[in-house]
């Protein structure tokens, strides 16, 4: 099996009267989460896929099931009843230290987490620091003196989706689509496909074209050449 994702929980019934303090906790958190799966490096393991790391007011550390690779461990912490109310600080140090716990108790079973334990405790400590998630949508200029790309901001309070120019000497310039909320897997980035029509970018979603950008960086290149 490849160890493919890390996700947080929380151990505890949810009333509909939470359901809003749920989501506003999960928007400060995902940020998070996404940082570390996008970066989740190819581990095999013996039998695990995903590790579901609940926060618990269980009184110890302990794997609850090993469901086809999808593994739950509960996680003992401290009045979990408040989880959901807490500011945006606390709560990502609270998914630290449950991911971390998670993964330092499954590697107990699984080798090839404890050989990578230290790169994957590094992804967790890291995750709420700003992150560019290159997409693999690009394109070169004909002249092959400039190409562009899309990559999605990870920051904490929302994501941005960008098409970045850049040139043979570094150069580069962004350019901002459309921002969203934290919750990557269920937005429209903006576009799909990215191609130069002359010295413009053209973006496109499966249905239409989305948008023309201009970049200064070519235009002040063509200057210089003349």
């Amino acid at each position: 099996m490849i160890f493919r994702e890390l996700e947080f929980l929380v151990k505890r019934p949810c009333g509909r009267e939470e359901l809003a303090d749920k989501r506003a906790f999960r928007v400060k958190i995902n940020h998070v989460i996404d940082s570390i799966f996008l970066r989740l490096p190819r581990i095999k393991t013996k039998s695990l896929k995903k590790l579901n790391c609940y926060a618990s007011n269980s009184e110890v550390d302990k794997v609850i099931s090993n469901n086809d690779g999808y593994v739950a461990v509960h996680i003992a912490y401290p009045n979990v009843e408040s989880i959901w109310a807490m500011n945006h600080s606390d709560a990502v140090k609270c998914v630290k230290i449950v991911l971390r716990k998670g993964l330092v108790l499954i590697s107990n079973s699984e080798p090839e987490i404890k050989n990578n334990l230290q790169l994957l405790l590094e992804l967790v400590d890291t995750g709420d620091e700003p992150f560019d998630y290159v997409r693999n949508i690009k394109r070169s200029h004909k002249s092959r003196k400039f190409k562009c790309y899309g990559v999605v901001e990870i920051r904490k309070n929302i994501y941005s989706s960008v098409v970045i120019v850049s040139d043979k000497l570094g150069n580069s310039e962004r350019f901002c689509i459309t921002e969203v909320e934290p919750f990557l897997g269920y937005v429209d980035l903006g576009f799909d496909k990215l191609l130069w029509e002359g010295d413009s970018i053209l973006g496109f979603t499966e249905k239409s074209q989305a948008f023309r950008l201009k970049p200064s960086i070519v235009a002040a290149s063509r200057k210089l050449e003349k």
